[in-house]
């Protein structure tokens, strides 16, 4: 747990999805194991694709153990959503946005089953002897199996997507936006903190990210503001070649960083990628850091 005044939190794709993820028993033990252990020094833990009720359960108990005794889920299309929240401190309300535009129906990958979109939590931190309301957005856009892009015309510093997906997951962004702003207009106002983490499945350089920062202005990438540089390879969350799934996933992925904090906060203390290699094993916890 963090010190008074300051949460510690983590944003994790833990790619568990039974038949289509590799080692998934394994790997999802092995995390319920480490916020068995390391959950204690946690507060907000955002998790992804945890599409079973029984790996649900798994992680839950075993974060529950550490003090992150609160947890929530979102129900959504057949698959549900996937996302999990657990947090130390208790919820005062949740809520749920489907994706409206979900993927391409028929596709083998399975999009359009999912019940992908963004959940919220507003969580109440007890610190310097009053409540201090906390904003939580996760959410896991469409899958990029391609990642390819163009330099945009206007923008020198922007690129644009040109993957099949790319219009499926631009629409995800724009409908997480529009749930997202009055909350995070209201929160300005009130001078509340807002943390909206997840697999966005977007780089920092893409139009995608950069719709982002324009239409929620008051946001800001955690890992910028702890002092890295947007595309800092040590921030990579996906494709890395020294996770040994690399390349075992539809098409195989490049080397960016697409899971994101993004945050109203002025100030960011540390931000790092962890649960890379599980312990005793040659093998990574998931897909993506």
């Amino acid at each position: 747990m963090a010190s008074p005044g300051q949460i510690k939190v983590l944003t994790f794709n833990t790619w568990g999805l039974p038949l289509a993820s590799k080692d998934d028993k394994l790997r999802l033990r092995m995390q319920a194991d480490y916020f068995r252990q390391s959950g204690k020094t946690l507060d907000i833990v955002l998790l992804q694709e945890v599409w079973t009720d029984e790996y649900v359960t798994l992680l839950k108990d075993a974060a529950a153990e550490s003090g992150l005794v609160h947890a929530t889920t979102f129900d959504g299309g057949v698959l549900g959503a996937g996302l999990l929240v657990l947090s130390r401190f208790p919820f005062t309300d949740v809520a749920f946005r489907p994706y409206t535009v979900r993927g391409e129906p028929g596709a083998l990958q399975g999009e359009a089953m999912a019940g992908k979109g963004i959940g919220y939590a507003r969580v109440q931190l007890p610190y310097g002897g009053r409540c201090t309301t906390l904003h939580l957005f996760n959410t896991h856009t469409h899958a990029n199996w391609v990642h390819s892009v163009t330099p945009d015309a206007q923008l020198s510093d922007v690129k644009v997507p040109t993957d099949t997906f790319a219009p499926y997951r631009t629409a995800n962004i724009l409908e997480a936006v529009s749930f997202m702003k009055p909350i995070v207009v209201a929160a300005a106002a009130a001078g509340e903190l807002v943390l909206a983490g997840g697999d966005w499945n977007v780089p920092a350089d893409n139009l995608e990210a950069a719709l982002i920062l324009e239409l929620l202005p008051g946001l800001r990438d955690a890992w910028q503001l702890a002092g890295h540089g947007a595309l800092d390879p040590a921030g990579n969350t996906c494709g890395d070649p020294s996770n040994v799934y690399t390349g075992s996933i539809i098409g195989g992925y490049v080397p960016e960083r697409i899971d994101f904090l993004w945050t109203n906060s002025s100030r960011v203390l540390e931000c790092e990628t962890v649960l890379k290699i599980m312990p005793g094993t040659s093998l990574n916890y998931s897909g993506e850091y």
